[in-house]
Formats: C-alpha cells, structure tokens, sequence
C-alpha cells in the first residue's frame, strides 16, 4: 500500500502541535522568595497599626492545569511564629477570581503572579 508522504508529514505535524499545546496546559508555576517589609497585626478594630521590619519569605504556586494556586508568608527570624499568612487562589485560565486565608492579598502575591502573566486587575 502507496502511502502520502506530504499527507503523513501534515498529521505528524498536527500531532506535535496538540502535543506540545497539552504540555504547555499542564504547567505548574513555583517561587520562593524574600523580601524586607513593615509587617504589623491587624483587626478590623485596630486605630493604630506598629509596624515593625521583618524579612519575609514568600512561597507562591500556581497549578495552571487545575486553575489553582497557593501561598505562604512568613517572618524567617520566628520562623512565622510571630507572623504567618497562607492561603489559596482561584483561576479562570489566566484571571484571577478568588483568594482566601487572608484579608487582604499581599502586594509581594500579586506582583509574583503578575509577572506570570496572571490577569489580577480585580485584586489592585
């Protein structure tokens, strides 16, 4: 059996492409870093916030394949005995939709997802 060799290439050529699509939706985004901040506790009562500088190490992950994320933050002196943050995040492909575990999302979470190419309009 004559087969077409220009008609095989093409299907090959499509295979690789789906292929390779796939394997970029499978991806799975990962980052630690440290920063220096004025960190402070604080309630939805508090009139005065002391701030103190604290070096924090943040931890941030995005599953793209499942459309969720994490993070933690921590204080390295205590070890996050003295502060401590976590919480998970919501994705509509590459659009932020939801967060929890905190009040606010820490700016340092966003820029992180930010330069990921996440969408976090609707968290600045």
């Amino acid at each position: 059996m004559h087969m077409n060799t220009k008609h095989q290439s093409v299907r090959l050529h499509t295979k690789i492409y789906i292929t390779i699509k796939q394997l970029k939706i499978m991806e799975k985004l990962e980052k630690s870093f440290k920063k220096t901040m004025h960190v402070g506790y604080e309630t939805s009562m508090s009139p005065y916030i002391k701030r103190e500088e604290k070096v924090m190490e943040y931890n941030v992950g995005w599953d793209k394949d499942k459309d969720r994320g994490w993070f933690e933050m921590y204080d390295v002196e205590s070890g996050g005995d003295d502060y401590y943050g976590e919480g998970g995040l919501w994705f509509n492909g590459d659009e932020l939709t939801d967060y929890d575990g905190v009040f606010s999302l820490d700016e340092n979470v966003i820029q992180c997802l930010k330069d990921w190419g996440a969408n976090v309009d609707d968290f600045v």
